[in-house]
């Protein structure tokens, strides 16, 4: 008896604490609209007016309450310092820029938001606040040019409830390399009324083909509030779109209400059926909402069922604060919940100043809006998470790049970061994964950059495998500054697309910003979206060890493997540690089979495959920092 209320009595102790470690809360909304597919074909369409309004009379000193808010933040800044945090040496390789195309022409409207994704075979969507722009790198053909009003006329107006009606802005687009698709998103209308989610799912592989067309409510909640600044991203099941909501009448940054998320099914939207939705809502730590919530795409490729979200104090003058967020299962047939960690760095993170231009007509002070530290970019590989945002760089106090690491998920707390900086102010940063097996994890950030006499471009930096970065290579450079809106302050774009191409690993495509020529005489310009191509310093290179020896004579046996056992005889020049890593067909380590001191000469090495699933596998040969072999592992 004594033993049972003991029992008792530590159960709810367990309970107790559990509920105490727990300081975060979040409501699931299921919306009661049945969200139905229309179908769109953008090469039908043959009447397009690319309707856009961009107001360009210089803004009244206090009239833009969000914008003027932040900016006093960052004018009041105590010193910021963070110990050890920036890059002093970049010795890295120096990545190839390989093709690049000059996209979406200006229409009007800033920022750009430029945005964009590339298929298996070449066909590119580049997205800005105003035009969907399809080219094919086969062809060197534009095969649409689009604007985001024309392609929504299928959806409206029509008088009730999903009316779309209201201005189209903030587009995204990612490829989706397991269905070989595309799913396009942007937002409609700013307010709670005319507040709407425009997703579109490609039908095939061509964009300029047929789409299945999708108006989410911007307002799901009922709360007067609506819709802004998406980001989106995909698992092996889900389609995530994070949203910052505001309410009624507030702009720029002001009458925030809450951060909250979209987790659709996204085979739904393939098929054209009725949309499968969750909405998060009232994501909060210790009795805060959260603001602005970024999802992590997958590196080499998808990953899930779970999905990650980052969040940080994306507003505060200086900050070490980050929030990991895992949805646990997918939308359709899971359980899915919310998991929300709080981790601290010991690099800190600043809000960045605004980026200077070159001045006006020589004189005038010309500068470029940075926005905060929110999370531009993110991708998850080898367990870890690698991230992007804008800071402050403490030696300068100019915009630099917070580069962040969350290293192994499962097992740690522990959150990394290297602060990116150059003369130049570089901000609005993405990144790419460019590794080659599930051993690396190399990567490729672009960025914006400008300067008091270096006109707006863009630009990358190579991270490579041992935590060194290239110097920076501009990819796109001007001698103009951009002056649309007439007031000191231009702005810059709210974010940078980027992605890997998923057939061609070491290779990654970026759209950035440069200044296109209106008048020589005053360097004055307009934005452009330059997309370009970038390659791996290794990405084409055979793999080699350091000291030049490689494993040859690789000889498997047998191969399905039939006997519960599979067999690798190799040769290798001269002694040396070799580690054997067992990878699933995804690319990520299922566990290191042996670490050991390989004599010179011919090697046997042999691992049970009896506790493993039916199914194909890789078995990696590493000494350290190159993979040596990448064999093939069946078993039947």
């Amino acid at each position: 008896m004594k033993k049972i209320v003991w029992f008792i009595l530590l159960l709810v102790f367990t309970i107790q604490a559990q509920a105490q470690q727990r300081n975060y809360s979040y409501k699931v909304h299921t919306p009661t609209t049945k969200y139905t597919a229309t179908t769109v074909n953008p090469s039908t369409i043959t009447v397009d007016y690319k309707p856009t309004i961009q107001n360009i009379e210089a803004p009244k000193p206090g009239t833009q309450t969000g914008r003027a808010e932040l900016q006093f933040l960052k004018e009041t800044m105590p010193e910021f310092k963070t110990t050890g945090a920036e890059v002093s040496t970049f010795n890295a390789a120096t990545p190839t820029i390989a093709r690049s195309i000059s996209a979406n022409s200006f229409n009007n409207r800033v920022p750009n938001d430029n945005d964009m994704a590339i298929s298996n075979d070449g066909k590119i969507i580049s997205v800005i606040n105003s035009t969907i722009f399809v080219y094919d790198l086969n062809t060197d053909t534009t095969t649409l040019s689009i604007s985001l009003e024309a392609f929504t006329d299928t959806l409206g107006p029509t008088g009730d409830s999903l009316s779309i009606v209201g201005s189209k802005f903030d587009p995204k687009v990612l490829y989706d390399p397991d269905e070989d698709r595309f799913i396009i998103l942007y937002l409609n209308g700013s307010t709670f009324a005319t507040s709407k989610i425009i997703v579109g799912f490609s039908k095939t592989n061509d964009p300029a083909a047929e789409w299945n067309l999708y108006a989410l409510e911007g307002n799901p909640l009922n709360d007067s509030t609506w819709s802004d600044y998406p980001f989106i991203a995909i698992n092996n099941h889900d389609l995530f779109i994070s949203i910052n909501t505001f309410y009624n009448g507030s702009q720029n940054n002001s009458g925030f209400a809450q951060s909250t998320f979209w987790q659709i099914d996204k085979e739904d939207g393939y098929n054209g059926n009725t949309l499968t939705t969750a909405y998060y809502h009232d994501i909060e730590f210790n009795g805060a909402n959260l603001f602005n919530t970024t999802p992590v795409r997958g590196g080499s490729g998808n990953y899930g069922p779970q999905m990650y979200l980052l969040s940080n104090f994306a507003q505060a003058q200086t900050s070490s604060s980050f929030f990991l967020l895992t949805v646990t299962d997918r939308v359709k047939g899971g359980t899915p919940e919310l998991v929300i960690d709080h981790r601290l760095t010991n690099i800190r993170y600043g809000l960045p100043p605004n980026a200077r231009q070159i001045p006006r007509n020589g004189s005038q002070l010309s500068l470029f809006d940075t926005n905060d530290n929110r999370i531009l970019g993110a991708f998850f590989e080898n367990n870890s998470i690698q991230f992007v945002m804008n800071t402050r760089v403490p030696s300068s106090d100019l915009c630099g790049i917070y580069h962040g690491f969350i290293n192994y998920i499962a097992t740690t707390k522990e959150v990394t970061g290297n602060i990116l900086s150059d003369t130049l102010d570089i901000g609005f940063p993405n990144i790419a994964y460019t590794g080659k097996s599930a051993l690396e994890n190399e990567a490729i950030i672009n960025f914006n950059h400008s300067g008091p006499f270096t006109g707006a471009g863009n630009g990358v930096f190579f991270y490579d495998n041992n935590g060194n970065y290239s110097p920076l290579t501009f990819v796109k450079q001007s001698n103009f500054y951009v002056d649309v809106l007439g007031g000191a302050v231009e702005r810059w774009g709210d974010y940078t697309g980027s992605q890997r191409k998923y057939n061609e690993p070491g290779v990654i495509w970026y759209c950035g910003y440069d200044a296109l020529e209106i008048s020589t005489l005053t360097q004055r310009g307009t934005p452009n979206t330059w997309i370009s191509e970038i390659m791996s310093p290794t990405a084409t290179s055979t793999p080699q060890s350091t000291n030049g020896s490689q494993i040859a004579e690789v000889k498997t046996f047998p191969n399905p493997s039939l006997n519960e056992e599979f067999k690798l005889e190799f040769t290798v020049e001269t002694e040396m540690n070799l580690d054997f890593y067992l990878v699933d067909n995804k690319g990520s380590i299922i566990t290191l089979l042996i670490s050991e001191r390989v004599k010179a000469g011919k090697n046997l090495f042999t691992f049970s495959t009896a506790d493993l699933a039916k199914g194909n596998y890789h078995l990696l040969i590493n000494n350290g920092k190159t993979t040596l072999k990448n064999e093939k592992v069946i078993k039947l």
